[in-house]
């Protein structure tokens, strides 16, 4: 296990990387800026600066339009340039609001994504400057994949994200769109399909019978008996009433915040069973993965658990 100076040193590592990537990036953006201006990206024989910044800087196409959107702005926008060079806004904001903010409302624009978060300021843009909705349209692509596009009512979309969450609380791992509608459907289908309803009461016929026929035993299995003599486990319905009194959240506190993590959650014992600690709901916390073994792997006395 790592010590805490060697942690402590990573971290900072980490910090002083990020910050020298935004500085970066906004002297890119500045360069952009001037070459821009002054077209010297033809002295390499692009055409574009988009050109320049895909074959020349070996940018992607999407860095590539984002950079290049959001410089041109700052040089419509200079207010927009200071939030940059302050670092109070990310590139990504940048170009985010780029095509609603102007002259006029700039003060607004530039508040809002210095306060509020990704999602916030997307749904802003959306309400000043909303997509056309685009026709449900189911299309082959290849032999064993479809396309779908489709326009998602908010309520729709919420469901759709939580079932996400749940799968992925469920497998340790990110659940795709293309597995959560896999699931849906087939929980659909289990509850409505004819065909499904009378392939389970075959089955349910079939284990009728074979119970019948093994009743004549009256010995339990090994296993049987291994299983009434474990340590119970943790009751479904214990698990339940902590999911609705955690609110299907995170309870890790550190510096007076919750972790807004809803996915890849675990009960957690307060006190460990292995020193005396019960099932009991003052004894559970709902935590995620991650905090989990940040409770077990360090001792943190500033983490508060409630």
């Amino acid at each position: 296990m790592w010590g805490f100076k060697n942690i402590r040193n990573l971290i900072n590592k980490a910090h002083d990387i990020a910050q020298e990537f935004r500085q970066k990036e906004t002297q890119l953006i500045e360069v952009l800026q001037r070459l821009d201006e002054t077209k010297a990206y033809r002295a390499t024989g692009h055409n574009s600066l988009f050109q320049f910044c895909v074959e020349s800087l070996q940018l992607t196409e999407h860095q590539s339009y984002n950079y290049i959107t959001v410089a041109r702005k700052c040089v419509e926008i200079p207010e927009l340039m200071v939030a940059l060079e302050d670092r109070r806004i990310t590139v990504s904001k940048a170009r985010k609001m780029s095509s609603v903010i102007n002259s006029e409302n700039k003060t607004d624009w530039i508040q809002l994504a210095e306060n509020g978060s990704q999602k916030d300021l997307e749904l802003a843009v959306r309400r000043k400057q909303p997509l056309p909705p685009v026709r449900d349209h189911l299309q082959i692509i290849s032999q064993s994949q479809s396309q779908l596009q489709a326009t998602l009512d908010a309520s729709v979309e919420t469901k759709l994200r939580r079932v996400m969450e749940l799968l992925s609380s469920k497998s340790h791992k990110k659940t795709s769109i293309n597995e959560a509608l896999d699931k849906m459907c087939d929980e659909y289908l289990k509850k409505h399909d004819p065909i499904k309803k009378a392939q389970r009461a075959q089955l349910r016929g079939s284990a009728t019978e074979a119970r019948t026929s093994d009743s004549s035993q009256d010995e339990r299995s090994p296993a049987k008996k291994r299983r009434r003599t474990r340590r119970p486990s943790l009751p479904a319905a214990t698990k339940h009433h902590v999911w609705l009194r955690d609110r299907g959240q995170c309870r890790f506190h550190r510096h007076g915040k919750r972790c807004k993590n809803t996915r890849y959650l675990e009960v957690h014992h307060k006190q460990p069973v292995s020193q005396g600690g019960s099932h009991s709901l003052d004894n559970l916390v709902l935590v995620c993965a991650e905090h989990h073994k940040t409770i077990h792997m360090f001792d943190l006395t500033e983490v508060r658990v409630t």
